[in-house]
């Protein structure tokens, strides 16, 4: 393992060598990253980004002035949607903490679901992957149920069912109910509804490769919607539901 590669806050500009206008540079400590007081979220965003650009994958964040919102700004430009990148975070105080794991956590899931390749995701993985997030932030508070393939037909999910019944992998519905109280009589605060096509080639026009290449993201609206859910779970005790129709857009050979 490499040694990790310091990352400081600091109040003051850089030093006149590395420019005017300079953001970051480099000491025999690691980085330091120079803070302005206008926009310093984005200015720790943008050099994590440039960081990650250099191929340093093993970072620790140390020093003052770190809290939840710079720690994430970090991650945020840090995370890319391939290879490993190790982290050390700074010392926070329990509800900072909390806080920034749940961001790991929900968010990171959000971005590795949208960017996860449409033969590793289906529509049942999409599905089942969305019950995993959410029994893992609420645990037993979260019922579900999954209908799919010709069970939508019976049931008259029509719209579903006649989109999605050309690919072999069968269109699915996630009815998911986020219930704090127990309580089945208790008012659903909200309902959310993400589409979720893990794949669009299109129909029986077939879209252009060029116009094929991002349709793995289709699904993004499905993927975001579970992710505020998670968050909301972690924010306040109302009743809440999520309805994910889910298929593959793709005519196979049947």
């Amino acid at each position: 393992m490499t040694e990790a590669m310091k990352i400081t806050l600091s109040t003051q500009p850089a030093d006149g060598r590395w420019g005017e206008k300079a953001t970051w540079s480099i000491n025999n400590d690691g980085i330091a990253l120079h803070l302005n007081g206008k926009d310093d979220l984005g200015l720790i965003q943008r050099a994590a980004r440039k960081i990650d650009g250099m191929g340093i994958k093993h970072v620790a964040l140390s020093g003052e002035g770190w809290n939840t919102d710079r720690a994430w700004a970090f991650w945020a430009g840090y995370k890319g949607p391939k290879g490993q990148r190790q982290v050390e975070w700074p010392s926070l105080d329990d509800a900072q903490r909390s806080e920034l794991d749940n961001r790991l956590t929900i968010i990171d899931w959000v971005r590795d679901t949208i960017n996860a390749p449409a033969e590793e995701l289906g529509p049942e993985q999409l599905a089942q992957r969305a019950v995993d997030l959410l029994c893992g932030v609420a645990g037993e508070k979260i019922s579900y149920r999954i209908t799919k393939g010709e069970d939508l037909r019976e049931q008259g999910y029509l719209g579903l069912h006649t989109v999605g019944r050309g690919s072999e992998r069968p269109p699915v519905l996630l009815a998911l109910d986020y219930n704090p109280t127990g309580d089945k009589e208790a008012p659903v605060y909200a309902c959310l509804v993400g589409k979720g096509i893990t794949f669009d080639s299109g129909g029986y026009s077939i879209k252009q490769s060029a116009f094929m290449d991002s349709m793995k993201s289709d699904m993004g609206g499905a993927a975001t919607i579970t992710g505020a859910l998670a968050f909301a779970i972690t924010r306040g005790p109302e009743q809440t539901r999520e309805a994910l129709p889910v298929l593959r857009r793709q005519p196979d050979q049947r």
